[in-house]
């Protein structure tokens, strides 16, 4: 335990100095429009590139210490906060400047710090710093953060919703929510988790759930996009079950933001 400590410690100190030294970045996963083939949004997702460790995922951290859940811990999990609002609104502005067509950046943020008093005046400043359109932001939660996090959390959806921001229900169905529950949620899209993809071509069951969730979906008036794709005959199935929108390895890895106008670059030319 002292060992687990101190290297929790320890860990907490090379946050603090790796985000001073910008060894922190953000790449980007395509969300792609199945029926025009062309890219719906991107997702944010945070990297740290360590200089002696190089690279540290954020829940994977061997040894067993996971950087978000420590920083959640302290007051760090803020500054990561602001560093990936800041960076995607940055970068969205950038590709908006130079006619780069992404239409939306999808964010990711911890759920603690989604529950912070000042986040949505934090986040309403910086859409009008950066000369954004609120559609053009989308914040992403998982779905258990609705069952744990509790009020703050759902005054701080509604405050978003209030001002013109989307809200994004991550990794639907891993978590625990009813179908009642979910009717109840305030959001304008779900990410079907990958579990549901994995098993769509081989499971029956599985498939006719994702359809379910589909036609319920779009009764609401609810976005879906599917997670994981790997395989085009995925791809496929899910554009027979009727879902437009697809994110995995299949349609494009997460990458840096220059990545991501090249590969526009080479399907424009």
């Amino acid at each position: 335990m002292d060992e687990a400590v101190a290297s929790g410690v320890s860990l907490l100190s090379e946050i603090r100095k790796g985000l001073a030294n910008k060894e922190f970045q953000l790449h980007y996963q395509i969300i792609k429009d199945i029926e025009c083939d062309k890219i719906y949004a991107v997702e944010s997702l945070i990297r740290w590139f360590h200089p002696k460790k190089g690279y540290i995922p954020p829940l994977e951290y061997i040894p067993p210490l996971e950087y978000i859940p420590i920083a959640e811990n302290t007051d760090l999990i803020f500054d990561i906060r602001r560093f990936v609002v800041d960076e995607s609104f940055r970068q969205k502005k950038l590709w908006k400047d130079r006619g780069i067509d992404i239409p939306i950046v999808g964010i990711n943020i911890s759920l603690k710090s989604f529950c912070y008093f000042d986040l949505v005046d934090d986040i309403e400043r910086k859409i009008k710093e950066y000369g954004l359109e609120k559609e053009e932001v989308v914040f992403e939660l998982t779905e258990s953060g609705f069952i744990t996090e509790g009020e703050n959390l759902m005054s701080n959806i509604e405050k978003l919703k209030n001002i013109g921001v989307r809200i994004a229900l991550d990794d639907f169905g891993a978590g625990y929510s009813s179908l009642i529950r979910f009717m109840e949620l305030p959001v304008d899209f779900i990410k079907i988790d990958k579990v549901f993809i994995d098993s769509i071509i081989c499971n029956k069951y599985i498939e006719e759930m994702v359809a379910s969730i589909i036609k319920v979906s779009d009764a609401m008036g609810i976005i879906v996009v599917a997670e994981g794709i790997e395989e085009k005959e995925q791809l496929d199935k899910l554009w027979e079950l009727g879902c437009r929108l697809g994110q995995g390895y299949y349609i494009g890895k997460p990458m840096p933001a220059e990545k991501i106008e090249e590969l526009l670059a080479e399907n424009n030319g």
